[in-house]
C-alpha cells in the first residue's frame, strides 16, 4: 500500500498496520503509531505528526489504506482535509496542516457494536469493552475482522464532491484469544485460525455495499447493495459523473 503526497507542504501521508498478536491485553497501552496515519517528511524520513484512528487494536483492523487529500468546505469553513473510511468502521474527516493533524468529524459508515461514539475534542473512539477480544474468552464484534472497508481503495470525485466507498456490511466476527509464542516467519495472531468466526448479522439481506457519502455533511447520498458477497474491489472516480 502506498501513501499520498501533499505537494504544498511536501508531506507524505502513510497508513499504518495493527499490532500483534490481536488481543489488546497482550500489548497494553495505545500502541503509538499502530492503526494510524503518519505525516512524513520525504526528504528526511522523519515523522512530522500523526493521528491514531483507534488505540490498542484488538480486531485485526489495520489502517494501511492512505487517506484522500480533499479541499473541503464544512460548517462554513474551508480547509484541507484528510478523508479515510476506516477498517474500524468509522468515516474519518481530518484537517491536515503542515505540522499537525486535527480531528474534524467521524461517524460509522457500517453497523458497529465496538464503538459507542467518538470524543468530540480528541477524535478518540469510545470503546464498548464487551466487544473487545481478550485472552481466554470468546468475544464477538461487528464488523468482522475484515472491517467496514478492507484494503481496496475508496475514491473522491471533485465533480460530485462525493466519496465512494467499497464497504462490507452485515458481517460480524469473533475469536477466543490465547497466548501463543512468537515464531519467526509464522503468523502471530493470538488465536487459532480455525477459531476466527465470520457471522452474518441477524436478518442480513446483503453483504457488500458501494456507498456514496458527502464528507462535508456526513450524509450518505446513495448505496448499491451486493446480495451475496462482500465488496473487495477498489473504486475509481473518472471524468464522468
Amino acid at each position: 500500500m502506498t501513501g499520498t503526497y501533499d505537494k504544498d507542504t511536501k508531506t507524505v501521508y502513510w497508513g499504518v498496520g495493527n499490532a500483534a498478536p490481536w488481543p489488546g491485553s497482550m500489548h497494553p497501552g495505545d500502541n503509538l503509531y499502530t492503526s494510524s496515519v503518519l505525516a512524513l517528511d520525504p526528504d528526511t524520513g522523519k515523522i512530522k505528526t500523526h493521528f491514531q484512528y483507534h488505540q490498542n487494536d484488538s480486531w485485526d483492523w489495520d489502517e494501511v489504506d492512505a487517506p484522500m487529500l480533499i479541499d473541503m468546505q464544512r460548517d462554513g469553513k474551508s480547509f484541507k482535509s484528510l478523508v479515510h473510511p476506516g477498517r474500524d468502521a468509522i468515516f474519518w474527516v481530518l484537517e491536515r496542516k503542515a505540522d499537525k493533524i486535527n480531528y474534524v468529524a467521524g461517524w460509522p459508515f457500517v453497523k458497529t457494536n465496538v464503538w459507542k461514539g467518538v470524543e468530540a475534542e480528541t477524535g478518540r473512539p469510545i470503546l464498548d469493552p464487551d466487544h473487545k477480544p481478550v485472552l481466554g474468552k470468546r468475544v464477538e464484534f461487528c464488523p468482522s475482522l475484515w472491517g467496514g472497508k478492507d484494503w481496496p481503495s475508496a475514491s473522491y470525485s471533485p465533480n460530485t464532491k462525493l466519496v465512494y466507498v467499497p464497504a462490507n456490511e452485515n458481517f460480524c466476527g469473533g475469536f477466543t484469544g490465547e497466548k501463543q509464542p512468537l515464531v519467526p516467519g509464522q503468523l502471530w495472531l493470538g488465536t487459532k485460525p480455525e477459531d476466527i468466526g465470520l457471522i452474518p448479522a441477524p436478518n442480513a439481506d446483503h453483504f457488500g455495499e458501494l456507498q456514496a457519502w458527502d464528507p462535508a455533511t456526513g450524509k450518505k447520498v446513495w448505496q448499491h447493495d451486493y446480495k451475496t458477497s462482500q465488496l473487495f474491489g477498489a473504486v475509481t472516480a473518472t471524468a464522468g459523473d
